[in-house]
């Protein structure tokens, strides 16, 4: 009997190093192929997903209603997946939702039940795996919020606003809450969960999860630009520009690069956040918090590869 070929969905969470992840894969794309596994190149997975995600009103109720087989049949006509892998390696971290939807302190990303069910139709024919990244949302929020600016400012503003007074009420957000909303998604299916700091240190080791093998060279690839969080007086430009930006313009988007390039912070300090030191403090600690209960809760049944913070 023929080996189930393996779907590989990495699903973000946004700003953990997620470009950089997609980055190094496209470059490792010629010789994952080589070892029998397909990796989509951001560009193309995204419009993907976008097709699958912005479908009409029309298709959708035909999906929702339609039996398993056509479900299967149309998702991998979306994703091209055919016989010629054994392997099929996604990722995309708006599978989990919008930026917006992350700064929602009660419920971080509350629709990413419905963006994960067709993973579940997928499930019936092929094996599947769940990758998460998760990070400090300390460090997420001030890189969130500048990178939505240059697609829905005036949207991730107000959610900006609605995060700042969930905070000051101790309203706080919870990776260990959102992976246990995510088992219960996928109650079978094998979930990895690796954090941001253990990513820096650990590349290699994560790369060949992902993949399923060892992978012979990791190229090393700079951190991008273009998603770094800049110093305050960028922000401060962009956000004196806003006002009438509710829909994404092209020139609006290169306005917010070209003021993010000029303005990359000098050191660590020098980044633009919006948070003060006792929100910050309280993050941490619930960040701690989390990686302990995510390591200690065993019916989860998930694989955690963490660096203890509180060490740090």
């Amino acid at each position: 009997m023929n080996k189930k070929q393996t779907l590989a969905f990495h699903i973000g969470a946004h700003k953990t190093a997620t470009t950089h992840f997609q980055n190094t894969l496209a470059l490792l794309e010629d010789e994952l192929k080589g070892d029998g596994v397909r990796y989509f190149p951001l560009d193309v997975v995204r419009q993907k997903f976008n097709s699958f995600y912005f479908m009409h009103d029309m298709k959708k109720r035909l999906f929702s209603y339609s039996p398993e087989f056509l479900k299967i049949k149309w998702l991998e006509d979306i994703f091209n997946i055919s016989g010629d892998y054994q392997r099929y390696l996604f990722s995309e971290e708006n599978m989990l939702g919008s930026m917006d939807s992350l700064l929602d302190a009660k419920k971080p990303y509350p629709l990413m039940n419905e963006r994960l069910n067709f993973i579940q139709s997928l499930s019936k024919k092929y094996d599947i795996e769940i990758f998460l990244s998760i990070r400090n949302f300390a460090d997420i929020y001030p890189g969130a919020y500048t990178t939505a600016l240059r697609f829905y400012p005036e949207v991730i503003l107000n959610a900006r606003n609605n995060l700042l007074k969930n905070l000051e009420t101790d309203t706080l957000p919870s990776w260990y809450s959102l992976i246990k909303r995510l088992r219960d998604i996928f109650p079978t299916i094998p979930v990895t969960v690796w954090t941001h700091e253990y990513y820096k240190e650990h590349q290699s080791e994560l790369f060949a999860v992902f993949a399923g093998r060892k992978l012979a060279n990791i190229p090393n690839v700079e951190v991008p630009a273009n998603t770094a969080t800049p110093n305050a007086r960028g922000i401060e430009l962009i956000e004196q520009n806003i006002k009438g930006r509710e829909k994404l313009d092209i020139k609006w988007k290169d306005f917010c690069i070209s003021v993010t390039k000029k303005n990359l912070p000098q050191s660590p300090s020098d980044r633009y956040t919006f948070l003060n030191e006792s929100q910050r403090l309280k993050l941490n600690k619930q960040y701690t918090s989390d990686l302990h209960l995510l390591a200690d809760d065993k019916s989860l049944n998930i694989t955690c590869l963490y660096t203890d913070t509180s060490k740090m």
